[in-house]
C-alpha cells in the first residue's frame, strides 16, 4: 500500500480509500441498494474489486461484533473506536490475505480486532504483546464456573473496570478459550503471571458485584 491512508469514520458512515482510489463517503442507506451478493464468498470478491457498496456492506455487517469484541478490552469509548476504525483499515488493507477455507470472515476480522485492542493496550505502555496469529480463532464461550454465580452482562460490564492487563487475560482466557500458555505467549508473560491475572480478575469481579449487590439493596 505504500504511502497510502485509509480513514474510517464512526459508523454508520465513514470514509473509505483504498489502492490509489479517491475517497468517497457512504451513508448507510446505501446498504439496501447493495447489488452484490450476501453470501461471504462473492462479499469478499466484490470488496477486493473495490466494489464501495460492498465494503460499506462487509463494514456494516461485521460492525457490531467487532465493536463487542473491541468494547471488551477497552474501557473508554474513544478507544474502542480507534481500535475499531484501525482494525477494520487491517481489515480492508489484507483483505486479499483472506482464505475463506480456514474459517468464516468474521471469525478472521474477529481476530484482527483482538490483535489491534491488544496493540493499542501495549502501545500505551500497559502490557507487552506479541500479535496472535490471524487464523487461530476459537470460538467465543464463557466457562460456567470462571466467576460463580454472576450473570454474564453483569461480568461484560464489571471487566472493563479491571486494570488492562487483568482485563486482557480475563478476556482471553474466558471469553475466548484460550489457554495460559498461549495468553503467555501471546502477551509475554509467564503462564504464572497470566494464572495470576485470572485469580485476580474473578476475585476482583466478585468483590464489585458484591459492592453493586449491596449499593441496590440500600
Amino acid at each position: 500500500m505504500g504511502g497510502n491512508h485509509c480513514l474510517l469514520a464512526y459508523h454508520p458512515s465513514f470514509l473509505f480509500y483504498l489502492a490509489a482510489k479517491p475517497i468517497i463517503v457512504l451513508g448507510s442507506k446505501l446498504v439496501a441498494k447493495c447489488s452484490v451478493h450476501t453470501d461471504d464468498k462473492a462479499l469478499i470478491e466484490a470488496c477486493l474489486r473495490h466494489d464501495r457498496m460492498a465494503q460499506e456492506f462487509l463494514y456494516q455487517r461485521y460492525f457490531e461484533d467487532a465493536f463487542r469484541t473491541c468494547n471488551r478490552y477497552l474501557s473508554q469509548y474513544a478507544d474502542v473506536m480507534e481500535v475499531v476504525n484501525a482494525g477494520f483499515l487491517k481489515v480492508f488493507q489484507h483483505l486479499a490475505r483472506y482464505d475463506h477455507c480456514q474459517g468464516s470472515p468474521g471469525a478472521w476480522i474477529h481476530r484482527i480486532m483482538v490483535n489491534t485492542a491488544i496493540d493499542h493496550i501495549r502501545k500505551e505502555g500497559r502490557i507487552t504483546a506479541a500479535p496472535l496469529p490471524e487464523q487461530e480463532t476459537p470460538a467465543l464461550f464463557v466457562h460456567n464456573e470462571a466467576v460463580p454465580d454472576m450473570d454474564a452482562a453483569e461480568v461484560l460490564v464489571l471487566v472493563k473496570i479491571l486494570p488492562p492487563a487483568t482485563r486482557v487475560v480475563f478476556n482471553m482466557s474466558v471469553m475466548e478459550g484460550y489457554s495460559h500458555k498461549e495468553i503467555a505467549q501471546a502477551l509475554n508473560m509467564s503462564e504464572s503471571t497470566s494464572r495470576w491475572h485470572l485469580t485476580e480478575a474473578k476475585k476482583r469481579l466478585q468483590q464489585l458485584l458484591r459492592e453493586k449487590e449491596k449499593i441496590v439493596s440500600a
